[in-house]
């Protein structure tokens, strides 16, 4: 099967319809890259939040990602990270945001550790996201074979193991 969707529409389908979490101030896609804004204020307001989050909020409220699709293998999709985050290191910011994201898809039904920061081959920081164990707890018995983005526009491949459960 060959799924193509607009980044738009892919990001609705992601959200099942909800709106985007308070603290994505925007989420848009240029060619591969997916930009994001996330606010720290918000995720600081939280009364779970880390209190290493209010610290690194009071230096940067916005931090700048951007993702850019470098690969997929084994089910996961690799994305080189751009951060902008001011005078915080870039690793201290990407490990709190990690293990925040990893919390809030484990409150959503997720397998944990969907997501991780690996460095790519230049030692730039490389999101790790793992795909096929979301579609193994949401669509079981579909295999994912490939994904691309390409000008804005999500391709994505996949077979049936066997009958496939939505």
């Amino acid at each position: 099967m060959h799924l193509r969707l607009p980044f738009t529409e892919m990001l609705d389908l992601a959200l099942r319809g909800k709106a985007l979490p308070s603290v994505l101030r925007d989420v848009g896609c240029t060619g591969s890259t997916v930009h994001a804004s996330v606010d720290l204020r918000a995720l600081a307001a939280g009364p779970t939040a880390p209190k290493a989050v209010a610290m690194v909020a009071r230096a940067v409220p916005v931090v700048r990602l951007g993702g850019t699709l470098v690969g997929f293998t084994d089910g996961k999709v690799r994305a080189d990270l751009t951060v902008q985050a001011g005078p915080v290191p870039v690793h201290r910011v990407l490990g709190l945001l990690t293990g925040i994201a990893n919390s809030a898809l484990r409150s959503r039904g997720l397998p944990p550790g969907l997501l991780d920061v690996e460095r790519g081959p230049g030692g730039e920081p490389r999101l790790v996201v793992d795909v096929q164990r979301v579609l193994d707890k949401r669509a079981r018995g579909l295999i994912l074979t490939g994904v691309v983005l390409v000008d804005g526009v999500l391709e994505v491949d996949a077979t049936a193991a066997h009958r496939v459960d939505l």
